[in-house]
């Protein structure tokens, strides 16, 4: 066992990985619609189905990835994927068919979500307990450094030279990334070819991995509640966002500080302050999480009581929010509810998944949980717009939010019974 620090070494690639590669996803993914467009696929029925074709490779990529790290070791899959990540950014910038740019898509979704699970093994093979906790907090919030910086590079790149020059440097991070795991692997650093047992390359099958998973109910009601976490937290996103661009069509003095950013930047007037609102919120989001992470996670409360108090605040901006009307600061008030909750509940998820692993099945684990959160971002807009469109704004925010306190009670109860009922 290596030595009690902050983080072990290997930590810090596996944050660099996941920065590299959020960076990558963050340039060219919120443009991807006026990418297609560019190369004349102007239907919007196809580029929606070529978006979500890229979330059914990541759905499907976290649990198929962990097994197989399960069953032939994490080298075989973090190489292999890696260079199916690479691939996919190097083809988006060459191809012109919507079936080869869907299948590029696809491929990135499907090698990111896939080598996930086997750096997260590794990282918690080596690392002692408390390393795991910093570098998993740590790797969260680099993620969010990379969502608030990288899609700025990406609208210089789509404004003054052209999409293929993103995919061009994502490819390019892909490549390092390739690189680097290569060179860690062929020296054996950390022996980490040491680390995956290969007796089970034989004997373990993927009808195991399910049964391990169904076998374990508190890490079965876990995961629902990981479900019902992503799919309720993300569509609030595109939800809130439609809803501020009818509320503040017309608005452009309902928020002071846009105002003196407007008047700081010589701007007289903005199309539409909805939208404006909507990217300072995300802004928001970003610099919250940044910022308020190292001194809410040092708060000493259980990891999963910490996923609990995270539900319960996500659970209460979606009131603020559903009762925000036509008041900006509502919504900036809205947006901290739910990020200081983000920041109790999302970072807190690796590190109670790593405290629930069977010996020598961490990939199956992790990539159970990625897959779930994989299928709540994808379920979570369809569903959320449904009823948006059946019942309107605050109708849906307030009976969304108690299913998701009933599901909260009911993932609480049950688990604390099955706990007790372990000892």
């Amino acid at each position: 066992m290596v030595k009690s620090s902050k983080y072990h070494k290997f930590g810090i690639i596996f944050v660099v990985t996941t920065f590299m590669t959020r960076f990558s996803s963050g340039m060219v993914i919120p443009f991807l619609a006026l990418y297609l467009m560019d190369k004349s696929i102007q239907s919007a029925t196809m580029i929606g189905a070529i978006l979500s074709f890229g979330f059914v490779g990541g759905i499907f990529s976290g649990f198929l990835g962990g097994f197989f790290s399960d069953k032939y070791g994490y080298k075989r899959v973090i190489i292999s994927n890696l260079v199916l990540h690479f691939l996919g950014y190097l083809f988006c910038a060459i191809v012109n068919t919507p079936v080869t740019f869907a299948i590029c898509n696809f491929l990135i979704n499907f090698a990111t979500n896939a080598v996930a699970p086997s750096m997260q093994g590794i990282v918690a093979s080596l690392s002692s307990k408390e390393e795991v906790r910093h570098t998993f907090i740590l790797n969260y919030t680099m993620i969010n450094v990379a969502a608030s910086i990288a899609p700025i590079l990406g609208t210089v790149f789509m404004l003054t030279t052209s999409p293929n020059v993103a995919f061009g440097v994502a490819a390019f991070f892909a490549l390092l990334l390739l690189i680097t795991m290569i060179f860690i692997f062929y020296k054996n650093l950390w022996d980490v070819n040491s680390i995956h047992i290969k007796a089970n390359s034989n004997s373990f099958k993927f009808k195991d991995s399910i049964r391990i998973i169904h076998k374990d109910k508190v890490f079965v009601v876990f995961c629902f509640l990981m479900l019902m976490v992503h799919l309720v937290y993300f569509q609030v996103f595109p939800m809130v966002s439609e809803r501020m661009d009818l509320v503040f069509a017309n608005d452009h003095r309902s928020f002071a500080i846009i105002e003196t950013v407007m008047s700081f930047l010589h701007l007289n007037a903005v199309p539409n302050f909805g939208r404006l609102l909507y990217g300072f919120l995300l802004f928001e989001n970003a610099v919250l999480v940044v910022t308020f992470q190292f001194f809410i996670n040092r708060i000493k409360i259980p990891d999963m009581l910490s996923i609990f108090m995270g539900c319960f605040l996500i659970f209460l901006s979606y009131f603020v929010f559903a009762f925000s009307s036509n008041i900006a600061g509502m919504y900036v008030l809205s947006m901290f509810v739910l990020t200081v909750g983000e920041i109790f509940c999302i970072p807190k998820i690796s590190i109670v998944t790593d405290t629930m692993v069977k010996e020598g099945k961490r990939g199956t684990y992790f990539g159970t949980t990625k897959s779930i959160g994989f299928l709540g971002l994808a379920l979570g807009p369809m569903i959320g717009g449904y009823f948006y469109d059946i019942m309107g704004y605050r109708s849906t925010l307030i009976v969304l939010a108690f299913v998701f306190l009933i599901a909260l009670i009911f993932s609480y109860s049950r688990i604390t019974k099955l706990e007790r009922t372990a000892l």
